[in-house]
């Protein structure tokens, strides 16, 4: 049996950003984008405290944040 492992780092030779640079850019753009159409929090603050919060949490990459969404809303 012949196999190879390909790891993420291999995506970045056709272009594609690591977890971490994606997530800067990912955070970066929703979060200048936080007071405009594109989201909607019902005039709730509480909701986009916490949206941002999680977002905006430096420790965490998209993954993580995405995980941490759903958790909270469900």
């Amino acid at each position: 049996m012949l196999a190879f492992f390909l790891g993420a780092g291999a995506s970045v030779e056709c272009g594609m950003p690591l977890v971490w640079p994606f997530t800067t850019i990912f955070r970066d753009n929703i979060l200048k984008r936080i007071d405009t159409k594109l989201f909607n929090f019902s005039g709730n603050e509480k909701i986009k405290d916490r949206f941002v919060e999680i977002i905006g949490n430096t420790d965490m990459h998209y993954e993580q944040m995405v995980s941490e969404l759903e958790k909270w809303r469900l």
